[in-house]
């Protein structure tokens, strides 16, 4: 009888991980759709204009069946730029200015990038709003990475695993903050890329990146440390996040300099 339910789940997940895939396709078929039309000649927006938008609704994300489910709005986060060939590159050139700005004021080397070997995290643009993390904000990730996350926090839970979320999308100015806070407090600037990526680098400026706790760590007010790597909700990340597309990003010792994180993991390609 176990070994049925076990091979039940394990379909049921299966199908759930072709129908993640499906909703993708769909998901970057409609919002290419939906952006092309926005920037067309015949829009009341100047071709190549910026335009200011506060949400879009990219209708059905996920799949039941043939049935397509609304699930979310998706919010354009801060403006979207007209779509031309060079819209990639525009958008890395603008935020390696604001980037290299943010880094002589707080202080940091001009060298970061090839000192840690870390490439350029560009902003998520589009966010889908995933409910409330466990310190009760608002949790934001990329629509792709949404479905992904909450598609591997469901697998979780039907193992008796409550995975809790503690950050995801951050803007670069919300990391320029978050390392300004830590140098009122007295620390160093060197001390605190150690444990933080700066602004410009990090994965949460994707949207793509997720920092995971439990139940146990929130009720102890003790997350976002090593000691996360000795709870079974690790062990079952170790397992099976990768089914879901998130690998963790910052192993001991790694190349980059960073410090060791078991809380942090990322949906996508590295480039």
């Amino acid at each position: 009888m176990m070994g049925d339910s076990l091979l039940s789940r394990n379909h049921l997940f299966e199908i759930s991980l072709i129908q993640l895939d499906s909703a993708q396709r769909l998901l970057e078929r409609v919002y290419s759709r939906r952006l092309q039309r926005m920037h067309s000649p015949t829009s009341s927006s100047r071709s190549g204009a910026i335009t200011s938008i506060s949400a879009i609704n990219l209708g059905s994300h996920f799949l039941r069946g043939r049935t397509l489910v609304p699930v979310s709005k998706v919010r354009l986060n801060q403006r979207v730029r007209g779509l031309t060939a060079n819209r990639q590159v525009g958008s890395r050139a603008n935020e390696n200015c604001k980037v290299r700005a943010l880094h002589r004021i707080l202080g940091i080397d001009p060298c970061y990038r090839e000192h840690h070997s870390l490439s350029l995290q560009i902003e998520a643009e589009v966010l889908s709003l995933c409910g409330l993390d466990g310190l009760g904000r608002e949790f934001w990730l990329a629509p792709i990475a949404a479905l992904r996350w909450k598609a591997l926090r469901a697998a979780a839970l039907v193992d008796q695993i409550r995975l809790v979320e503690i950050s995801g999308f951050r803007s670069v100015e919300y990391q320029a903050a978050l390392i300004r806070g830590k140098l009122r407090r007295g620390q160093s600037i060197s001390q605190i890329l150690r444990v933080s990526a700066a602004p410009g680098f990090s994965e949460h400026h994707t949207g793509c990146a997720v920092d995971v706790s439990d139940l146990v760590e929130l009720e102890s007010r003790t997350f976002l440390t090593e000691a996360f790597e000795l709870s079974d909700s690790y062990a079952w990340l170790v397992q099976n996040a990768s089914r879901f597309g998130f690998t963790q990003s910052f192993a001991r010792n790694n190349r980059h300099g960073i410090a060791y994180e078991p809380w942090h993991w990322f949906c996508g390609d590295r480039e």
